[in-house]
């Protein structure tokens, strides 16, 4: 699956740097509550110090906040490392499915901002691979397809990615788009990656769905 590289570096970069800001302000956020919650731990200790009764049920549920925090962290960090590797791999065989799972975690705060509930279906085995691609500009475009799809989604709706194939293709369907419109075209920058790379973009209306089909990929 080959793209025009130069066409995409720009919004490759935007795109980097969109997901390393959302990951960083997500972290802080943790680094936080833990902070809060050390707070407490040591009132307490001052508190046994003086030789006052500690409450165990309200350590107990200190320390819950700060493992709950800790894999909080862990799981993001995990994403991330996918991602940022994802960098260094300049082909390699993409399941559909793991890349959307991905682009929905890294992309779960702009969600959440409209109050959407994101699901990722799993398609039948053996479909909705490429068997040779860039990962990080098949994210990229999932992920710049994803915030166009966004936009046809009721605030609180919920918005459905379907790995699967199109004619032979490898593709992503997004559904609950119930907002979409006849008159609809993609705008950039998906417009621009998708005049640089194989792939095209076909829209449903009555379905409310569009569908992202890579049609220079192997299933």
């Amino acid at each position: 699956m080959n793209f025009d590289y130069g066409l995409v570096g720009e919004t490759g970069l935007a795109f980097f740097g969109k997901v390393s800001t959302t990951a960083c302000h997500e972290l802080k956020n943790v680094l936080a509550i833990i902070n809060e919650n050390n707070g407490l731990l040591e009132d307490m200790t001052f508190m046994a110090q003086k030789g006052r009764a500690i409450e165990p049920e309200r350590l107990g549920r200190i320390c819950e906040g700060i493992a709950k925090q800790v894999r909080r962290a862990d799981e993001l960090l995990d994403y991330i490392s996918r991602f940022a590797h994802s960098v260094d791999q300049f082909e390699d065989e993409i399941n559909l499915e793991d890349c959307c799972r991905l682009v929905v975690f890294l992309a779960r705060r702009l969600t959440a901002a409209k109050r959407l509930i994101v699901e990722v279906t799993t398609p039948p085995e053996g479909t909705a691979r490429l068997t040779r691609g860039n990962p990080f500009l098949v994210e990229n475009l999932l992920w710049t397809a994803l915030l166009e799809a966004m936009q046809f989604c009721d605030n609180g709706g919920t918005l459905r990615l379907m790995p699967g194939e199109r004619d032979g293709q490898p593709m992503v369907a997004f559904g609950g788009l119930n907002c979409l419109s006849e008159d609809f075209c993609p705008t950039s920058p998906l417009s621009a990656l998708l005049a640089s790379a194989p792939a095209r973009w076909m829209t449903y209306c009555p379905e409310q769905r569009c569908e992202l089909i890579f049609t220079g990929g192997e299933g």
